[in-house]
C-alpha cells in the first residue's frame, strides 16, 4: 500500500514521464507499475534469464521472454 501511494504521488508531481526499474520480474509486476509510470525496465531477471536460456535456441528464448512480460 505504501508503495501505491508513493507512486501516485510521484505521477501527480513530476511533469516528466519516469520508468520503474527495481523488481520488475513479471506480467504480474509489468502490470501493476505501467499504471503509474511510462514503463518499466527488466534487469536482473532478464539476466538471470539469460544465464539459464540454451544458447542454441537464444533469440527464440528472448522473444518468448519479452512476449511473456507483454502479455501477448
Amino acid at each position: 500500500p505504501g508503495t501505491e501511494q508513493f507512486l501516485k504521488e510521484l505521477k501527480k508531481k513530476l511533469q516528466n514521464p519516469f520508468l520503474i526499474g527495481f523488481g520488475i520480474k513479471s506480467r504480474q509486476d509489468v502490470e501493476f507499475y505501467s499504471q503509474y509510470a511510462a514503463g518499466v525496465i527488466v534487469g536482473s531477471a532478464f539476466i538471470k534469464f539469460l544465464e539459464n536460456s540454451d544458447e542454441s535456441k537464444i533469440v527464440q528464448n528472448i522473444k518468448r521472454f519479452v512476449q511473456e512480460l507483454r502479455g501477448y
